[in-house]
């Protein structure tokens, strides 16, 4: 299956940021931009959450934030 690539607006990348580190994952500061930091903490919390290790704001990462709703099987 093909995966679809989703590139966030910087407020939806500031909101993950904010719930990462509400959430006890160090994504650096709350700026709104993908750095390093940013994307080594999207990667534990995808690790922790068992969701695939991309790195990416995905819609499995942004609905495991609570920052869209979740598809319901």
């Amino acid at each position: 299956l093909a995966r679809v690539v989703y590139q966030p607006d910087p407020e939806t990348v500031r909101q993950a940021q904010t719930k990462l580190h509400d959430l006890g994952f160090d994504a650096g500061e709350a700026d709104g931009r993908l750095g390093p930091r940013t994307r080594a903490a999207i990667e534990r919390f995808q690790r922790d959450m068992s969701l695939a290790p991309t790195r990416a704001l995905d819609a499995a990462t942004l609905a495991g934030l609570g920052l869209i709703p979740s598809a319901a099987p």
